[in-house]
């Protein structure tokens, strides 16, 4: 059964403050393997409570601080500990109406040699907006560390380089990348309306962006000049105070979608997205149909329409129901 925030959360680390809950597979998308990072092997007495958000916060920093498992990517071992804990992961980008579908895509395809690390939607009532992000390692400096003046590294010049090549590549092909989002958009695009897309990059940590003035003068023109918002991953943890939870989805085979990772019961996708777009692991059914949710009905088209959980068919019955038991005028 899911928990929210406020209680206690069973956690498993490994090594390097590594966080996975356990005993919740809704929350891993119904697969168990999930739960593990791909480093661990061995998760016996590597079980502890983790009774605060500070000792997450706590967590993360020795993740950030430590090396990766051997043979990975400490970008990649960040992202999966990202993921499974998704209030680190920033969207300032948002519009009016907020996180489309409260979800966040990872390892989004561009295009064949074009992959975000993750990327996230908003509209309002005029446009959509599509951030898109990369992920570099804490690792890789933004300046020169040894130096004063501020002389960014050859490694940031590369990430910048990396989020430039997806802005060129959108200019040329706008439409067909807009295409493989629009399965999660149709459905509320009717007129249609313009769509943006936005930039950035978590790179490196806060004490070589912060050395001093110089450095941030140097960083914020750079954020100007490229138009591309640029974080450390020290300044997740700031947002991870006010960010909320976030389902995190991955496109798959034939334009559809599916939960990578369902970390509450969803609010708003089942009233508008079907299971020509949307598929769900018969873990994920059965979890969601235990609280509630009339998914067999889902299943067959039949959109949850009516207090988040209910049916349109459901709906409309208990409202004709409803009408049935008033006397007629005159009574």
């Amino acid at each position: 059964m899911i928990q929210s925030r406020g209680i206690n959360h069973r956690l498993s680390v490994y090594g390097l403050g590594f966080l996975a809950l356990e005993g919740t597979p809704e929350l891993m998308g119904g697969d168990r393997a999930h739960q593990l990072p791909l480093h661990a092997t061995n998760t016996e007495g590597a079980f502890k409570l983790a009774d605060s958000d500070d000792e997450l916060i706590e967590c993360y920093r020795r993740l950030l601080d430590d090396k990766p498992p051997a043979g990975r990517q400490k970008e990649q071992v960040v992202q999966d500990f990202l993921e499974l804990h998704t209030r680190f992961i920033p969207t300032p980008n948002l519009l009016n109406h907020q996180l489309h579908f409260e979800t966040i895509l990872t390892k989004f395809a561009l295009g064949t040699d074009h992959i975000s690390d993750y990327c996230y939607i908003t509209r309002s009532s005029g446009r959509w907006r599509i951030t898109l992000v990369e992920l570099e390692s804490p690792d890789k400096p933004i300046f020169n560390k040894n130096e004063e003046s501020p002389v960014f590294s050859s490694k940031f010049h590369e990430a910048i380089s990396q989020v430039q090549s997806w802005k060129n590549f959108i200019e040329e092909s706008k439409s067909c990348v807009t295409a493989r989002f629009y399965p999660l958009m149709a459905m509320l695009d009717n007129p249609k309306s313009p769509v943006e897309f936005k930039y950035q990059l978590v790179i490196g940590r806060s004490a070589n962006k912060n050395k001093n003035y110089e450095r941030k003068q140097a960083l914020h023109r750079k954020e100007v000049e490229t138009e591309i918002d640029i974080f450390t991953y020290d300044q997740l943890i700031d947002y991870f105070q006010v960010e909320r939870t976030k389902l995190v989805m991955r496109r798959a085979k034939n334009d559809r979608f599916e939960l990578k990772y369902m970390h509450f019961h969803p609010r708003k996708i089942f009233a508008w997205v079907g299971p020509d777009t949307l598929i769900l692991s018969p873990e994920q059914k059965k979890e969601l149909s235990e609280a509630g949710y009339e998914i067999e009905k889902w299943d067959n088209h039949d959109l949850l329409k009516y207090s988040i959980k209910l049916a349109e068919s459901t709906g409309r019955k208990e409202r004709l129901d409803l009408v049935r038991k008033v006397p007629p005028l005159g009574t």
